[in-house]
């Protein structure tokens, strides 16, 4: 005698296992396209000594790396996945019309004139981004019907994120630089303000004692000299590891230079 309940259970098994494994088969066998998949991994680093430690650079992985800034690493994945990567990708590379040409796969089928919205949702199944919480270490993975296509688009998206990290990396070192000059130019202000001060009241009671002036800038001028040595050091340092047109190695430039300006003023002080 037939079990009825197993005759039942043919066509559901059918239904959720067979017909679907056949759908698959047929799909891979003749309408999918190759897609070519290109890969790295990048991170956003932080030098580890100087007054810079906070100017971010990005990185490909190519080995040991000073400490990553997950919050920049993340603000990295979102421009990778932003309307203005894509639009500049499809200017360099003109990627929407490599998949508009495959009508056989109708999953990975995009429209030339379809609306930003539909174009960008695609976008982000063909550029993907993860980000490792235990690394910090961001994979980037772009997939297109070409190797070349897939290599060259790579590129384009590491050039224009190195450049959106720099753009970044100049302002923060611009923010520091002016902050460090207002900071000075009130130093100095409260600085001559108190020296007039004093000036007149040793002058109007006689207690002027040019001897303990000039010891005293003399300590002064031996602080500057000494911070000189320091940053020097630290510029060296940072020339070992970056380029000298970095952001990092430019502020610790200027920075040297200011010491060194403010060191050749309280020199001239001492001597008149």
């Amino acid at each position: 005698m037939v079990n009825i309940n197993k005759l039942k259970k043919i066509p559901l098994f059918i239904y959720i296992v067979v017909a679907p494994f056949f759908v698959v088969c047929i799909y891979y066998a003749f309408f999918a396209v190759d897609r070519y998949v290109s890969t790295t991994k990048i991170v956003v680093r932080q030098p580890q000594e100087g007054a810079n430690a906070s100017i971010p650079s990005l990185a490909l992985l190519m080995g040991s790396v000073n400490p990553t800034s997950r919050e920049e690493t993340l603000f990295v994945q979102d421009f990778i996945g932003s309307i203005d990567m894509m639009k500049y990708l499809q200017d360099k590379s003109n990627w929407i019309d490599a998949y508009a040409e495959n009508w056989t796969d109708p999953l990975f089928l995009v429209d030339k004139d379809a609306p930003t919205e539909d174009v960008m949702e695609f976008y982000q199944r063909v550029v993907q981004t993860h980000f490792d919480e235990f690394t910090g270490l961001l994979e980037v993975e772009v997939q297109m019907p070409r190797p070349d296509l897939s290599k060259a688009m790579l590129d384009e998206l590491l050039n224009e994120s190195e450049r959106f990290v720099n753009e970044i990396s100049h302002k923060i070192a611009r923010d520091h630089l002016s902050f460090a000059e207002r900071e000075l130019a009130t130093a100095r202000r409260n600085y001559i303000e108190k020296r007039d001060i004093l000036i007149a009241f040793q002058s109007a009671n006689k207690l002027l004692d040019a001897k303990s002036s000039a010891e005293s800038r003399a300590a002064t001028i031996a602080g500057l000299e000494d911070l000189l040595t320091k940053e020097r050091a630290t510029l060296k340092a940072l020339r070992s590891t970056l380029d000298n047109t970095s952001p990092q190695v430019r502020q610790q430039s200027i920075k040297i230079r200011a010491i060194e300006q403010q060191l050749i003023a309280e020199k001239g002080e001492l001597i008149s």
